[in-house]
């Protein structure tokens, strides 16, 4: 009968020691697959903060763009009006010498 119950609490021991290994397995890959998972996270905020970074690049740059394409717009209409007037002067010079 001792020798019954001592079988029993060794069995009962190496199911205890064999259930902790598990345990201490999975709780193992656990950490490793949560430690993974931190780790894309990571990879993922970088990645939004370099497109984040490269959005605002953008936007500076097409900021600059219109501003250059305006200032053109500006100076070609600027020139077209000078024209406008030289050939405006050219044509009532042009009378002005048929009438002579």
């Amino acid at each position: 009968d001792l020798q019954t119950k001592g079988d029993e609490i060794r069995t009962a021991e190496d199911e205890l020691s064999s259930a902790s290994q598990a345990f201490e397995q999975e709780r193992r890959e656990f950490d490793d697959e949560r430690e993974k998972f931190l780790e894309r996270i990571s990879a993922l905020e970088v990645n939004e903060a370099e497109l984040k970074s490269g959005k605002e690049n953008f936007s500076a740059k097409l900021g600059k763009f219109k501003q250059t394409v305006k200032l053109a717009k500006e100076d070609s209409d600027k020139r077209k009006i000078e024209l406008s007037k030289r050939a405006g002067l050219i044509k009532e010079s042009e009378r002005e010498l048929d009438q002579k």
